[in-house]
C-alpha cells in the first residue's frame, strides 16, 4: 500500500473445496465452502515473522505498508486463488480496504494410465496385426484393410501441468508427440493432445490427455526397421516392441508406464508365387523346345534331308526344278 495499513486479512479455499456448501450460514461472507478447508489468517505490521494461528506452515512477511506471506512445506492444496484484503485507516475515525487477489499452483503429482478408444483402462501388452498376407498379394481372410491402434496416455491431475511424449525401445533420441517436433515419426504416429476433466471449478486442477494412433502397416513397419533393427518378419510370425508414455513435470518428477506391441503377421517366404513360377517354367520350356527345333532344322538342312534342300537347282532347265508328271515317272 501507499500508506500505512492497520490490519490485512489472508484467505485461501482449497482448489477442490470451490463451490462446495458448508451446509451453514454462520460465516460472515459471500462463499459457501467448508470451513475446515479453507485458511483464514489475520496479521498487522507487528507481526512480521510470525505464523498464521490457522497454519503454522505459514508465516508473515510484512512491513508498515506491505503484507505478505511464506508457505513452508507446501502441498497440492496450497494451488489456486490466495485473496489479500488490506485496511487502511483514512482519518476520522473511517477505513478503507483494498482487496487483491494471486493465484499460485503447487506441485501435484499426476497419476499416469493409458487406456484404449473405449476408454477401457490398458494394464497388459496390446496385441495387434499386420494384415497383408505378402504372400499371396492379399490381405488376410476376414480383413480388408490394416488395422488402426488408438491409445490414450492420461495425466490426471498434474501440477505443474506435465509434457506429454512417447517413446519406442526406450530411445528417448526419437521421443516423439505433439510438443516435440519428430518428422519422420510423426508421418506414421499422430500424437495429439486434449485437456480432460477439472477438479476443481475454476480449472487450476485438471486432467491431460495424449492420444496416438497408428496404422500398421508397411510404412510402420519399415520405420521399426530402419530405425530400431528390429525383423519384422521373423519366421515365428510375431515380432514385439515396448511403447512407453513418458509424463514429465519438470523438476518435480517424471512418470512413465510401458507396454509391449505385439505384432503378429503371416511369415513372407518371399518366394516366387505357384502362377508366376508357372509362366516361367512354361516359357522356359517353350523356349527350349524352339532351340531344339532351330537345331534339328539346322542339322536336316546341312545333311540334305529336308525337302528346302536347293542345291542342284539354280538351272531353270534341270528337270528337278520342275514338278515330275505322270509320263516322266
Amino acid at each position: 500500500t501507499d500508506k500505512e495499513y492497520h490490519v490485512c486479512a489472508i484467505q485461501h479455499m482449497y482448489p477442490m473445496s470451490v463451490g462446495q456448501s458448508s451446509g451453514s450460514n454462520n460465516n460472515n461472507n459471500n462463499n459457501n465452502f467448508l470451513d475446515s478447508e479453507m485458511v483464514r489468517c489475520m496479521s498487522d505490521k507487528d507481526k512480521n515473522g510470525q505464523t498464521c494461528s490457522d497454519d503454522n506452515r505459514i508465516t508473515y512477511s510484512n512491513s508498515m505498508t506491505q503484507c505478505g506471506i511464506r508457505i513452508g512445506q507446501s502441498k497440492p492444496e496450497d494451488t489456486g486463488r490466495w485473496t489479500f484484503t488490506v485496511t487502511e485507516y483514512v482519518g476520522s475515525g473511517s477505513e478503507t480496504s483494498t482487496y487483491k487477489s494471486i493465484v499460485i499452483y503447487t506441485f501435484n503429482r499426476t497419476i499416469v494410465d493409458l487406456t484404449d478408444d473405449r476408454d477401457s483402462e490398458i494394464t497388459r501388452d496390446i496385441e495387434v496385426w499386420y494384415n497383408y498376407d505378402e504372400n499371396e498379394e492379399t490381405y488376410r481372410s476376414g480383413t480388408g484393410g490394416y488395422e488402426q491402434v488408438e491409445i490414450n496416455c492420461n495425466a490426471r491431475g498434474g501440477r505443474p501441468e506435465p509434457i506429454i511424449t512417447w517413446i519406442i525401445n526406450n530411445d528417448d533420441r526419437k521421443s516423439f508427440g505433439e510438443e516435440l517436433t519428430n518428422t519422420e515419426a510423426d508421418r506414421i504416429f499422430d500424437a495429439r493432445e486434449t485437456l480432460g476433466s477439472t477438479y476443481d471449478s475454476e480449472g487450476y486442477i485438471r486432467d491431460k490427455e495424449s492420444k496416438l494412433v497408428f496404422t500398421v502397416d508397411t510404412v510402420m513397419l519399415e520405420y521399426l526397421a530402419n530405425n530400431y533393427g528390429i525383423d519384422t518378419n521373423p519366421s515365428s510370425g510375431q515380432f514385439s516392441f515396448e511403447l512407453a508414455c513418458d509424463v514429465d513435470q519438470g523438476d518435480y518428477g517424471n512418470e512413465r508406464i510401458t507396454r509391449n506391441i505385439n505384432v503378429r503377421r503371416v511369415y513372407f517366404e518371399d518366394k516366387l508365387r505357384a502362377s508366376t513360377i508357372g509362366w516361367i517354367v512354361g516359357g522356359v520350356l517353350v523356349g527350349l523346345l524352339l532351340v531344339v527345333l532351330l537345331l534339328v532344322t539346322l542339322w536336316a538342312k546341312g545333311a540334305g534331308r529336308l525337302c528346302f534342300d536347293d542345291s542342284g537347282y539354280d538351272n531353270a532347265n534341270d528337270p528337278k526344278r520342275r514338278p515330275r508328271s505322270y509320263a516322266q515317272r
